[in-house]
């Protein structure tokens, strides 16, 4: 913190909110960066099979359970510990813009996002159950 403290006395021109919101994702981020690293360097000296199993009570359940990796193999489930990592939003705050470079993917754990433009993804089997016209009313509640 002594850093970011240094850092924050260089940019005395931040208006304050910046500066908390600033401090509030970096101690986030750097305690959940600790985490992370201490699971990925234990977890690769495991066996895979250690690994997979492992994983799987290290991810988050709502990563385990997200459709996109329903059918995902535990020693794949693995990787994710080494990939993911928590971030935190401000209410009304840019995520990504249009023109940004895909460099990340982003699953919404907690909360919800406001797509301005682009289309939302969902798994072959879920899209098929809801173009059936009998669902379009719980498509209403789900994305509303």
């Amino acid at each position: 913190m002594e850093m970011l403290n240094a850092w924050l006395d260089r940019h005395h021109h931040f208006p304050q909110h910046l500066r908390r919101r600033i401090r509030r994702h970096l101690r986030v981020h750097w305690r959940q960066a600790v985490k992370v690293g201490e699971d990925a360097v234990i977890l690769r000296e495991l066996t895979r099979e250690l690994r997979g199993d492992a994983a799987f009570f290290i991810l988050p359940e709502e990563v385990r359970k997200n459709a996109m990796f329903l059918n995902l193999h535990s020693s794949a489930m693995a990787t994710l510990v080494d990939l993911l990592k928590q971030l935190s939003a401000e209410s009304h705050e840019t995520i990504v813009s249009k023109g940004d470079p895909g460099t990340a993917m982003y699953l919404i754990i907690d909360g919800a996002a406001h797509v301005t433009e682009g289309s939302l993804w969902m798994p072959d089997e879920f899209a098929s159950f809801f173009a059936h016209p009998e669902h379009s009313q719980e498509v209403t509640r789900l994305l509303a």
